[in-house]
């Protein structure tokens, strides 16, 4: 009959092992969905920005590029504020928000600023052209 007894010190370390594996892997799912996050939204930025000095105008092509991308994105979320100002060749596209962890608290948050402006490629050549006589020059 002893054979069959056994001992609980199985169990005793399956209530201690199971829930740290447990917030392990809730942890580093977490982490991956911030950085998707912030590398999504990154790229959604820099879009926005481009599409702001393309347009050279008040920036509406780039905020209508933003409620588009925005809809688009498969894991929205809650919290998201964007700041798109446009004026002629600069643009400035400014992306804040926060995730909430599984258990509902926010505290991820991402703040992401892009600036993009176009330069003149003739006076850009130029400039980068008396710059290197005047390093010779010099040299």
């Amino acid at each position: 009959m002893d054979g069959f007894r056994k001992k609980g010190s199985i169990t005793v370390e399956a209530v201690l092992v199971v829930p740290v594996c447990l917030m392990v892997c809730f942890f580093l799912l977490q982490t991956l969905f911030y950085l998707h996050h912030v590398s999504w939204y990154t790229a959604a930025a820099w879009e926005c920005a481009l599409t702001g000095v393309s347009d050279g105008g008040e920036g509406e092509n780039a905020l209508q590029r933003w409620q588009s991308l925005k809809e688009q994105q498969p894991l929205p979320v809650g919290k998201l504020q964007a700041d798109i100002s446009s004026s002629g060749q600069n643009a400035r596209v400014r992306i804040r928000g926060n995730m909430s962890l599984l258990a509902g608290i926010d505290a991820m948050e991402f703040d992401i600023t892009v600036k993009r402006s176009t330069l003149a490629p003739a006076s850009f050549l130029k400039r980068a052209k008396s710059l290197r006589t005047l390093a010779k020059g010099q040299g």
